[in-house]
């Protein structure tokens, strides 16, 4: 699975983003994803901003919706910005899904331009009760973060479509087991390690790091787009070699210069640890979803905090 993802990351140039931010008064209609309701057996349409709520969408909705997610496989989420198209997906959509405006700052002007029909817009990057998670949205890489997202959405549908929630209530039963599962999988795996300390791209990692005991050391904050100064860079190779770190963990969708760099100066390997902010065009046509995604992390992590699985 490493290897398989490895490849990916020296793979040719991908699209950074989408061209030009577009967001404007659009009360579009007949365009984009089409508004449709299931008493006559047509599906919900919903529109995600990121993969997991894409994933979560379909896992929960199954055959009653149909998902659109404005980031395509390729595209660097945090510098995603909507064009007038992605705006017309969002009128036309029953259920809208995003994660938090502290990763989309764009949403706000977004939702602001869409007409005021009826429809379920669901902020999934909150806690239970409203509860913040701090500056910190990658919710999603912690599985019992992921489970409260889970349950978010499986409201918004129920909400748009009442019709189904026994459908949207089984497919969120086995989809929250799953990450039940998959907790208990990094929880016993990352039990016992030589590290706890693991080197980053950026700090995309943070909620899972907390969640198991782990400390991420990142090259970037929590945009990847931050360029590290020369202080910083000596820093973390010190960190390194203090540490005895054996490998930098890279992302499969930004550029890894950074950390070749700091991996080639200090002596040790790179590892795949994915963000799944979105895919990379190659995992979405190979069929790679979260939960393998998730496990292929789990695999990085366990070689590189040395744990005796």
């Amino acid at each position: 699975m490493i290897q398989s993802i490895m490849s990916c990351l020296h793979s040719s140039t991908m699209p950074l983003a989408v061209a030009g931010i577009g967001i404007m008064a659009i009360a579009c209609t007949g365009e984009g994803v089409p508004a449709t309701v299931s008493p006559n057996g047509s599906t919900i349409s919903v529109v995600t901003t990121l993969y997991p709520l894409e994933y979560f969408a379909r896992r929960i909705g199954g055959e009653r919706v149909t998902v659109v997610n404005l980031v395509e496989p390729g595209v660097e989420a945090h510098s995603f910005a909507p064009t007038p198209a992605d705006i017309r997906k969002l009128d036309g959509a029953d259920v809208i899904l995003y994660n938090d405006p502290a990763f989309e700052p764009w949403i706000p002007r977004a939702l602001a331009a869409i007409s005021s029909r009826d429809r379920a817009v669901t902020r999934t990057g909150q806690g239970g009760e409203g509860k913040d998670y701090g500056l910190d949205s990658h919710v999603w890489l912690d599985p019992q973060f992921a489970v409260n997202q889970v349950r978010l959405i499986h409201s918004a549908l129920v909400k748009e479509d009442p019709e189904g929630a026994a459908v949207y209530a089984t497919n969120a039963t086995v989809l929250v087991a799953d990450l039940e599962a998959l907790h208990s999988r990094f929880s016993s795996s990352l039990h016992s390690c030589n590290r706890d300390h693991f080197v980053t791209s950026h700090a995309a990692f943070g909620h899972m790091a907390n969640r198991y005991g782990l400390e991420q050391v990142s090259i970037s904050g929590l945009s990847p787009e931050a360029v590290p100064g020369a202080g910083h860079m000596a820093e973390i190779a010190d960190t390194i070699r203090e540490l005895g770190v054996e490998y930098v963990m890279v992302e499969p969708v930004i550029g890894t210069g950074f950390a070749e760099t700091l991996a080639r100066e200090v002596g040790v390997e790179l590892l795949p640890l994915h963000p799944l902010e979105s895919l990379t065009p190659e995992q979405s046509k190979a069929g790679e979803n979260f939960i393998s995604l998730m496990e292929a992390n789990l695999e990085s992590l366990s070689l590189a905090l040395g744990c005796n699985t």
